[in-house]
């Protein structure tokens, strides 16, 4: 246990065995372990709450958690689309499937490494037009898709491209990890950033219902994979004027300091 000013727990003292017969000592312990588990997910989700408040109070966090949801929604759908995709239309086996997830995965690690640390720094980008460019980076690949309607060569008819898209989307995949969590840990008020990625986490996975959904019912409407594309290539552009226009970041750091400010004074 971590007692805290926050968290109280002076209402359930650990029973010990003293006189009482050990039966008794076994319910008093059983009690006092579902006190102790109530307290602390009541003082967890009240502490998500007052996150929530207090974010709410952030005009760049409010639009960065917006941003990045409709960019882990689309991301996440991407994938498992692509897979669908390349079972139902391209018809890959298995092993073949296998391949491109080990090169994502390959990718991303790269992406990751090679972004933050070398385009970034050799084009002399900030955090936030990095961000950007690698949503732009990963528009590409529901675009590449939505080529397969105008032509026959190019746009996801041959297995080959799915290879190279897997590499192309990995590396935007790990670059889109890294900075994002970069960039938003400059918005939050210092001392809470515990709280304020609970958010982060609640908004990357949460996105993940959505997408599937309105893919899905594209599928069942039109019987057609490949129009899925345009929904996604859709919500990666939609993205980008909410993260440029809505976050600054100099005005977010300065915001966040505030709220930590307050945060102390009412401490």
């Amino acid at each position: 246990s971590r007692p805290s000013p926050e968290l109280k727990l002076k209402h359930t003292v650990k029973p010990e065995l003293n006189n009482d017969d050990y039966l008794n000592f076994i319910l008093k312990s059983i009690r006092y372990r579902i006190k102790l588990f109530f307290a602390y997910i009541l003082h967890g989700y009240k502490t998500l709450y007052l996150a929530i408040l207090a974010a709410s109070q952030l005009k760049d966090i409010c639009f960065f958690l917006l941003g990045w949801f409709i960019v882990s929604d689309s991301i996440t759908t991407i994938n498992s689309t692509a897979v669908l995709f390349a079972r139902s239309e391209l018809r890959m086996s298995t092993v073949e499937l296998s391949q491109i997830g080990v090169l994502t995965m390959i990718s991303a690690i790269t992406g990751s490494i090679v972004i933050p640390n070398v385009i970034q720094p050799f084009y002399n980008l900030s955090i936030k037009n990095t961000f950007l460019f690698i949503i732009v980076w990963a528009s590409i690949i529901p675009l590449y898709g939505v080529l397969g309607f105008f032509f026959n060569v190019i746009g996801l008819h041959h297995k080959i491209e799915m290879y190279l898209l897997a590499i192309w989307y990995g590396f935007s995949l790990g670059g889109l990890s890294t900075i994002s969590r970069s960039l938003y840990s400059i918005l939050i008020p210092k001392g809470q950033e515990s709280v304020f990625f609970a958010l982060f986490s609640i908004t990357d996975k949460g996105s993940s219902i959505l997408g599937p959904v309105l893919v899905g019912l594209i599928i069942d409407y039109t019987h057609d994979i490949r129009k899925c594309f345009w929904f996604l290539w859709f919500l990666l552009l939609l993205a980008l004027p909410v993260l440029h226009y809505g976050v600054d970041l100099q005005r977010g750091i300065k915001e966040a300091s505030v709220l930590q400010t307050a945060s102390n004074v009412e401490e």
